[in-house]
């Protein structure tokens, strides 16, 4: 299934960006269609999380990259889907928080827990990460921490 995004203007829903205009234009004029819909979460928090695990991969020798560094800070604070196998033995995974997976409510409870478990991996109080953190966001070098 293909996945958009748009914008709501008045009573209609506008596509954003050439993906969404793309899969839109491919729909009959007059087909009707089906649409699940909910609300993106801020783009901020997410380019926030990315910051924070770029910050942890490059002040603990354990993590070499953001990635293993995402990975390994979302299982230390339980952000996992779980599975017990056939055998009966239990699975974790690293939960997503993309924009559809995960509201904002939820999101900002396990930011504030992954901002004092990078600080306990690190020796540092919570204070001074937050501090690092909102110098790294506030000089803008964040920006190269995209994905």
């Amino acid at each position: 299934m293909a996945k958009g995004i748009w914008r709501r203007q008045g009573d209609h829903a506008v596509p954003v960006g050439a993906a969404s205009v793309e899969y839109f234009s491919a729909i009959k004029d007059g087909a009707e269609f089906i649409a699940d819909t909910h609300g993106a979460r801020n783009l901020k928090q997410l380019k926030m999380w990315w910051v924070l695990c770029q910050l942890l991969a490059d002040n603990h020798h354990y993590y070499q990259d953001r990635e293993s560094a995402s990975k390994g800070l979302k299982l230390a604070i339980g952000c996992v889907d779980t599975l017990i196998d056939h055998t009966g033995k239990l699975h974790f995974w690293p939960r997503s928080i993309a924009l559809e997976s995960m509201t904002q409510e939820d999101f900002n409870p396990l930011f504030k827990r992954a901002i004092d478990k990078v600080a306990e991996w690190l020796g540092a109080a919570p204070a001074d990460v937050q501090r690092q953190f909102n110098e790294i966001v506030a000089d803008k070098r964040y920006e190269g921490y995209r994905r």
